[in-house]
């Protein structure tokens, strides 16, 4: 599990000042990179390694708001993975109370650059693997 912290910034929210569901779909992909980065992977190793994630399929349920200023915890969970996709899960807190903002899921496939279907190389696949196993992987 990786946990990341958002500050919920003016930009993100509606004239009375809760944040725009939308929103959540930028915080699930900066989950996404920060949970790939704490497994040891960098932008890089994807570009060289030819390897684009694409969102295939988002379930997101909204339930309680959340408004300028607030911080929120969003704790992203290795759900499956595979050669050619991959799944995460997320649960998104306030900080102070604990309510639950939003529960999600993502799942994503593995293509190149040219559109193709493409393949997670093994050292990838076997990194994630490993930080999805480790008991202490809640880094902040």
């Amino acid at each position: 599990m990786s946990k990341t912290s958002f500050l919920v910034r003016f930009t993100e929210c509606d004239p009375y000042g809760i944040a725009s569901h939308p929103n959540y779909l930028n915080w699930l992909m900066e989950c996404r990179v920060d949970y790939l980065k704490k497994c040891g992977l960098t932008q890089n190793e994807f570009k060289e390694s030819d390897v684009l994630l694409v969102i295939v399929r988002v379930n997101l349920v909204c339930k309680t708001p959340c408004t300028y200023g607030d911080v929120v915890v969003v704790n992203t969970k290795l759900k499956n993975i595979n050669h050619r996709s991959i799944a995460f899960t997320y649960v998104c807190t306030h900080k102070d109370s604990g309510k639950v903002v939003f529960e999600a899921e993502t799942v994503n496939f593995v293509v190149n650059s040219k559109g193709k279907m493409g393949e997670f190389p093994e050292d990838m696949l076997n990194k994630i693997k490993e930080f999805d196993s480790k008991d202490t992987n809640t880094i902040d």
